[in-house]
């Protein structure tokens, strides 16, 4: 024969004296939350504000809190249905600690006749056994992820024995809570301990328990419904109990809220009963509906003024520093945003069109194009009549009328055909204009190791001249010496730079305008052959004419250049 109910407890009675029920032990479960700020049941990690109080009395059922078992069978109820008076109350000391009791007393209770087990009936009534405690609040949601509370109880052992309301002696529940509003639902968990001197009931002993409860609640309407979910493990070798309950708290007036609550337990531990139904009223110093949490909590509507230790624009500036609390914001603008007048994302301190939008690799400037055709404004040299962009937006002309566009004619003013860049068969041309640069069908010929230009590469040098002149909307030409790596690096640059001024000066002594060249030496820093062999290196040597683009950072400037450290050598021609 046993005894068994709910989570685990499994007595063996079949040498069991009558006495050892006479003896008492604590039946009830059933530990309520006596501010209620969350849960009716499970602390949420706070405390009632200061001088805050509720008082209030719940009328409590259970079926089946301990039956009997035979041989695996259920053989009958020692208590069948049990009704339990709460009278509890709460006050808060301070707005961080607060004070509670509650008082179980056993209204009714009935079982069965048991006399076949040599059981005699319990008290139908008594007391059980009243728990005072104390609670603290550490941490606060306001400035914190959660609240957090810490609460000592002491159980007086004044329950009465012949009801199964206590042992006559002393147990201690410590516990800690934890909650958090997610809008209006709070969650609420708490973890304790009853510690309790061990009762032998049959073969087994029935004593302290760790618990642990959660529950989810609404707390923006005058009907708050709640879920709560509750678990005991006894530190004995018994089974675990559970129980999953739902509850309801609707507020009667200003002071005055009606509750209930109700569900199934599972298991079979002592005083676990198949079904808990509650039903209360409670007295409240405040408004019901109302949680006892700051307007300053997570996921409430408040103004940034009024709680000025928030940051509600999540700039990492306090509202009380942030004289933009609604926009983010850095530091240098006193928790505003950086001024940008045009919203293009470029700050107006960097701007140079804060007033119209632009993109940022524009400086914030926008894109003009009069006339549409693709090319900028600024680098348009015919901003309103439509042209190519290798024309400098200007429309290709042909003056001489010979098929050839005068920006790759040679003689633009002579027509010729496109075999000779335009110009007349007999003027053969060795000078080829294109995008980048001009091109050159013959070399520079200079003194070996000198920057001395030979006589046979003047004809060569007047027709690069006369196209320049011809063209005179081209822009700046950089004139470039490269040499083979023979040689000193130190002495093949500076041969490279030497020989490149020699053609400037050339060009400009035929004519050409200062203003349209530049002279730059790499040495043998950009070898297009091999310089293994003797063609090779006869190719590196050269002079080249470059088009420097006009567009903004498109190519170095000289000065930067020539900065550069390359390791040049001399053209040996």
């Amino acid at each position: 024969m046993r005894f068994a109910r709910c989570a685990g407890l499994a007595v063996c009675l079949i040498t069991l004296p009558v006495r050892s029920l006479a003896a008492g032990f604590d039946l009830e479960r059933l530990e309520i939350d006596p501010s209620a700020v969350g849960s009716l049941i499970v602390q949420s990690g706070t405390t009632l504000p200061e001088h805050g109080f509720r008082l209030g009395l719940g009328v409590h059922y259970q079926r089946d809190p301990l039956v009997v078992v035979v041989d695996g069978q259920n053989a009958g109820a020692v208590i069948r249905n049990r009704f339990v008076s709460h009278l509890f109350g709460a006050f808060g000391l301070t707005s961080s600690f607060e004070l509670e009791f509650q008082i179980p007393i056993i209204s009714y209770q009935r079982g069965q006749d048991l006399g076949a087990y040599s059981l005699t009936s319990l008290s139908s009534a008594g007391l059980a056994t009243p728990f005072v405690s104390g609670r603290l609040k550490l941490l606060d949601q306001d400035v914190h992820p959660f609240d957090f509370a810490a609460e000592l109880g002491v159980g007086v052992p004044i329950g009465g024995k012949d009801a199964l309301g206590g042992d006559g002696r002393l147990s201690v529940r410590p516990r800690i809570s934890a909650g958090r509003d997610f809008g209006e639902v709070r969650a609420s968990t708490d973890l304790g301990v009853l510690v309790r001197p061990n009762e032998s009931v049959g073969t087994d002993k029935l004593g302290s328990h760790f618990s642990a409860d959660a529950a989810l609640a609404y707390t923006g309407a005058r009907l708050r419904p709640e879920l709560i979910f509750r678990a005991a493990v006894p530190f004995t070798t018994l089974p675990a109990g559970f129980e999953l309950l739902g509850g309801l708290r609707y507020a009667l007036g200003h002071h005055i809220e009606a509750f209930a609550l109700g569900g199934p337990g599972f298991g079979e531990l002592i005083g676990t009963p198949k079904v808990r139904a509650m039903l209360g009223l409670a007295f409240l110093s405040g408004a019901p509906p109302a949680p006892a949490v700051s307007i300053c909590s997570r996921g409430r509507p408040h103004r940034p003024e009024d709680c000025p230790d928030l940051d509600d624009d999540g700039d990492g500036i306090l509202n009380k520093d942030d004289q933009c609390p609604l926009q983010k914001g850095v530091v240098e603008y006193h928790g505003c945003p950086i001024p940008d007048r045009d919203h293009d994302g470029v700050p107006d301190a960097e701007d140079r069109c804060p007033d119209e939008p632009g993109p940022k690799e524009r400086a914030g400037c926008p894109f003009r194009d009069r006339d549409g055709h693709g090319v900028e404004d600024a680098l348009d040299r015919c901003p309103d009549v439509p042209g190519p962009a290798e024309n400098q937006g200007c429309p290709i002309k042909d003056r001489d009328g010979d098929g050839v566009p005068d920006d790759v004619d040679n003689c633009p003013d002579t027509p010729g055909p496109a075999s000779n860049q335009g110009c007349p068969i007999e003027n053969k041309q060795a000078v080829v204009i294109t995008r980048e640069r001009l091109v050159i069908k013959d070399k520079i010929y200079f003194d070996s190791g000198r920057a001395t230009i030979q006589k046979k590469s003047y004809g060569l040098l007047k027709q690069v001249a006369g196209v320049l002149l011809s063209h005179p909307d081209l822009p700046l030409i950089r004139i470039e010496g490269h040499t083979d790596d023979r040689g000193g690096a130190a002495f093949n640059l500076k041969l490279s730079q030497d020989r490149a001024k020699a053609v400037r000066a050339f060009l400009i002594t035929n004519g050409v305008a200062p203003e349209k060249l530049e002279a730059l030496g790499y040495g043998l820093t950009q070898p297009i052959d091999s310089n293994r062999t003797a063609s090779g290196r006869a190719n590196n040597r050269r002079v080249e004419f470059t088009i420097v683009s006009p567009e903004p950072g498109a190519v170095e400037s000289p000065s930067t250049m020539t900065r550069q450290k390359p390791a040049g050598e001399e053209d040996k021609r």
